[in-house]
This record gives structure tokens, C-alpha cells and sequence, in this order.
């Protein structure tokens, strides 16, 4: 079994990666749909995450709504932890 402080490494290491990986898939601001697929849930569920104080999104007049990639990952790792 492995100690609990090599776990948290070996987490972090691969949240990291994941992050480094996603950010270079993705531009540095998304759209709604893009959001979806990268936070992985439906129309429905995203419009109850957007209620949610935790998560932030900015809203350019004339234009529809934009999600900093670097937030949406910061959110979802810290939404596993």
C-alpha cells in the first residue's frame, strides 16, 4: 500500500499533466459548449453548475459567454479533491 503523502504526489503530478494537456487542446477562453465537453456533463447540468458561487464565468456584451480554460480546470480539480 502506498503512504498517503506518495498518493498526493503522484495526484498532483498527474492533475499537472492533465492541466497541461487540456490547456494546450484547448484556447484560452471556451465557449459554452466546449466548457461542456471539457467539464464532461449535459445542457442541463452546466446551467446548474453556472448557479453555483464557486464557479466563474465572464459575459462580453454582444457576445455570447466565455469560460477561462485555466478556471474551469482550477474548478474541476478542485471539485475532485
Amino acid at each position: 500500500m502506498f503512504a498517503p503523502e506518495v498518493i498526493n504526489n503522484l495526484t498532483d503530478a498527474i492533475a499537472e499533466q492533465l492541466e497541461e494537456k487540456l490547456t494546450k487542446k484547448y484556447h484560452p477562453t471556451v465557449s459554452r459548449e466546449e466548457a461542456m465537453d471539457l467539464i464532461g456533463c449535459s445542457a442541463g447540468v452546466f446551467n446548474e453548475i453556472r448557479k453555483r458561487d464557486d464557479f466563474q464565468f465572464v459575459r462580453i456584451e454582444g457576445i455570447s459567454s466565455r469560460y477561462s480554460t485555466a478556471n474551469l480546470i482550477e474548478w474541476i480539480n478542485g471539485r475532485r479533491k
